[in-house]
């Protein structure tokens, strides 16, 4: 049986050799073989652990939350059964830092999305931020006094807060990089016909 085979050109075949070399010298094949495991490895149950998501006290029977990390993103799934709640995120320790992004999905326990995002708070030791669906990508950002002890009464800037309806869920898009000095944040939401 005879085994048809490809001919490779020199000049191309000197460019593969030539390129095996650099790649093999600069990136022994092990290393290589991690650089493409922790690419395309999920995150590990360990990774999330290094978040805590709590439920306010007053929550509704069948309101729950959960976490998972994945693509540099904290998602976080609320299911709310009236629309309105409060819950409470922190990382770890200090050496821990806020993903790319934290991503909020917030929808009824029955299913259907929230129908309109009518107020929506973020609040950490050093921020402040309002808005609403009708101010995503802009909401009123509020920083503390001189004297650090409460918030200035008129929005310094604006947040780049993302609010996206989704058939599944009123998602909420939070840059990481605004979190970035907080260790513990707490975040409130109303929907506008809730029930």
């Amino acid at each position: 049986m005879n085994k048809a085979k490809t001919k490779i050109s020199p000049t191309l075949q000197d460019g593969l050799n030539v390129m095996s070399t650099k790649i093999h010298s600069r990136f022994p094949l092990a290393a290589l073989l991690l650089i493409v495991l922790s690419l395309t490895s999920p995150l590990n149950a360990s990774d999330v652990e290094r978040y805590s998501l709590t439920m306010d006290k007053t929550k509704k029977p069948g309101d729950r939350g959960e976490i998972t990390l994945a693509d540099e993103q904290l998602q976080i799934q609320i299911f709310s059964s009236t629309g309105i709640g409060k819950l409470k995120l922190q990382r770890g320790t200090t050496e821990t830092s806020w993903p790319k992004t934290v991503v909020v999905k917030i929808q009824y326990i029955t299913g259907k999305p929230l129908a309109e995002l009518e107020g929506l708070t973020l609040r950490g030791k050093a921020i402040l931020v309002q808005g609403s669906r009708r101010t995503s990508g802009a909401m009123d950002q509020f920083i503390l006094t001189d004297q650090g002890t409460k918030f200035q009464n008129l929005p310094s800037q604006k947040a780049k807060i993302r609010v996206l309806p989704t058939k599944e869920a009123m998602q909420i898009e939070i840059p990481g990089k605004l979190l970035s000095d907080e260790t513990k944040i707490e975040i409130q939401w109303i929907d506008y016909y809730r029930s």
